[in-house]
């Protein structure tokens, strides 16, 4: 997915929000969790590329909630020009997710 790579996303927004909070405490994972979303974008394409997911701080780690949720509209395709499957696509939008500096800005909603 080297076109991928060559995308420059700039941080949107990231907000703390309240919605994942219980799953969080059901399971355990935090007694006073923090969580919310980020959302990140590139024009590339003639378009505007968008990506999101959900965070947590669960202790004291800034972590993506659900790799399998991540929100984009970047379709993603092989070298041979077919669409990469989904798994495939989640794969290498992870890859690239932690290429960005996004905990850095998690962490000053979260922490603010």
């Amino acid at each position: 997915m080297s076109a991928l790579g060559e995308i420059r996303f700039h941080h949107v927004r990231s907000v703390v929000d309240v919605s994942s909070i219980a799953r969080l405490i059901a399971r355990g994972l935090a007694e006073d969790p923090i969580c919310g979303q980020t959302e990140w974008a590139a024009p590339a394409f003639h378009r505007e590329l968008s990506i999101g997911w959900d965070w947590a701080v669960v202790r004291s780690l800034i972590v993506m909630l659900n790799p399998a949720g991540i929100r984009t509209n970047v379709q993603l395709i092989g070298e041979h020009g077919q669409i990469e499957s989904p798994l495939r696509a989640r794969i290498h939008l992870l890859e690239h997710v932690e290429t960005l500096p996004w905990r850095l800005f998690v962490q000053r909603v979260a922490f603010s």
